[in-house]
């Protein structure tokens, strides 16, 4: 048995999910942020995809996952936020293609296109949405209403396999193949989705890594003078 192989990895792990809960914390009050976690699959780890070899010994990896749950909406009173009431996201568009986010914080860019902070277009049924300089306003059936002027619908897509989608940060996701529009959800004009990261217990399983990544180290550290003393009386 690999004593060494095992604690090491074990300290890997733990800084890994130190790494996770820390960006969690980051992105606290980010708008729409979706909480990670260092998760393993059962099934995964039975058919060994899930294991390393280390002194003889399975050890199961981990890798990480999104919670995807919807968390609470803010009322803001700004005529461009907007939060989605139920699944989905909205699909955006730039230059490296095309992204979704629960990110409703959106602006007019200078040529009049609904957009995210970060430039990105909001993409409706029929492509962008031009709404020019004027207040808009949601309408029936995510209508985008300039007036008494329909100026296109927003397009809401939802995931059989959320999980599948990959991050690629600012609270954008690459897509996945299984995507459809999602039906079964509204939007709320004047509100902002809040985090699903939860303060307390995220913090709380940062001193348990903290605690449980010491003890590692200790242990590490006193079977390296186990050995040193041992090659000393050889």
């Amino acid at each position: 048995m690999d004593i060494v192989s095992i604690l090491e990895s074990t300290l890997s792990n733990d800084i890994r999910r130190l790494d996770v809960v820390a960006q969690n914390l980051a992105n606290l009050n980010t708008v729409g942020f979706k909480k990670t976690s260092m998760t393993q699959s059962f099934d995964r780890y039975l058919s060994g995809n899930d294991q390393q070899h280390l002194g003889g010994l399975l050890i199961p990896t981990k890798s990480i996952s999104t919670d995807f749950s919807a968390s609470s909406p803010k009322d803001t009173g700004g005529r461009l936020d907007f939060a989605i009431d139920g699944n989905g996201f909205f699909e955006v568009r730039g230059k490296e293609g095309v992204f979704y986010t629960r990110n409703g914080q959106f602006s007019v860019s200078p040529d009049g296109f609904l957009e995210t902070v970060k430039g990105y277009r909001v993409m409706g049924d029929s492509g962008d949405i031009y709404v020019g300089t004027e207040s808009i306003k949601i309408g029936h059936d995510l209508q985008i209403e300039v007036g008494e002027e329909v100026r296109g619908r927003l397009k809401l897509v939802d995931f059989s396999s959320p999980q599948k989608l990959l991050a690629i940060g600012a609270g954008l996701y690459k897509g996945s193949d299984d995507g459809s529009a999602a039906t079964d959800s509204s939007v709320l004009q004047g509100y902002l989705e809040t985090s699903n990261v939860n303060t307390v217990d995220e913090i709380v399983q940062m001193m348990s890594l903290t605690r449980h990544f010491e003890t590692a180290h200790v242990a590490l550290k006193s079977y390296d003078n186990v050995l040193d003393m041992s090659l000393i009386h050889i």
